[in-house]
């Protein structure tokens, strides 16, 4: 998951076409593999991958900002040539993005985990971040919630807990 623009983003961002947008949410159904072909249906090939996800005003107006600077007929949202983006050259993009901005860089999945965390200190339920992450099993989620509190917040609690 990716937060742009006050929006929670899947990793299957440069998978999405312009089609999969539905009012205010954004299904999401198919992904690219390792050698750049749209397979559609979702890893794991489970119900659980399959899913729609809502869009914030703020994400619905990014999104109409990238689609007046595109063709009309381009059917991905993220893409190069006529083909969606392969994982390795979105998180290339991803890092000069970050560059040019003087951020830290995280791969795509590193900002699935990341993102997921803070959502989770903010208040998300673990079952709807299950939900939005596509996931079969709650433990699949916790597993991206393990270390989000420093030794130092957790030392803190103890002491408060404690004494």
């Amino acid at each position: 998951m990716i937060h742009i623009g006050g929006y929670l983003i899947d990793i299957r961002i440069k998978d999405l076409k312009w089609s999969d947008i539905d009012g205010d949410s954004i299904r999401i159904q198919r992904f690219v593999d390792d050698k750049n072909r749209v397979i559609n249906s979702i890893k794991g090939n489970t119900a659980d991958g399959i899913r729609s996800m809502p869009l914030t005003p703020a994400t619905k107006a990014i999104l109409s900002r990238i689609r007046k600077l595109q063709p009309d007929n381009q059917e991905f949202i993220f893409y190069r040539g006529d083909s969606p983006l392969a994982t390795v050259t979105f998180n290339r993009r991803l890092k000069k993005c970050c560059e040019d901005l003087g951020i830290e860089y995280r791969s795509s999945h590193k900002l699935r985990f990341s993102t997921a965390s803070i959502m989770y200190k903010n208040g998300m339920e673990d079952t709807e971040l299950q939900k939005l992450l596509g996931h079969t099993t709650l433990s699949m989620t916790q597993h991206y919630l393990c270390n989000i509190t420093s030794n130092e917040e957790t030392a803190s609690k103890m002491a408060a807990i404690l004494g």
